[in-house]
């Protein structure tokens, strides 16, 4: 289960990364407020979007997973665990 928590963070910094990275195009292009407004909130919109649908996508596996493990009986729980070491 940690594996899910080490891919969350890994995918928070880098959509950070890559939207802080279009901002500054975005603002280094030029042309004024009217014209840099939509494109900095369809990059946010955009990455963000992206970001919480993977988050939702790694949870639904997370849970699954969990569910799988729940199911099994419990001496077959335990060899599963001696393994993961």
């Amino acid at each position: 289960m940690k594996i899910y928590k080490v891919i969350k963070g890994l995918l928070a910094i880098s959509a950070v990364s890559i939207w802080l990275i279009l901002l500054y195009k975005i603002f280094k292009s030029g042309g004024g407020f009217n014209n840099q407004l939509p494109k900095c909130i369809f990059a946010t919109m955009g990455i963000f979007g992206l970001l919480t649908l993977s988050y939702k996508a790694i949870e639904y596996l997370q849970a699954k997973e969990l569910s799988k493990l729940q199911k099994k009986p419990n001496s077959q729980r335990e060899e599963d665990s001696k393994e993961d070491y």
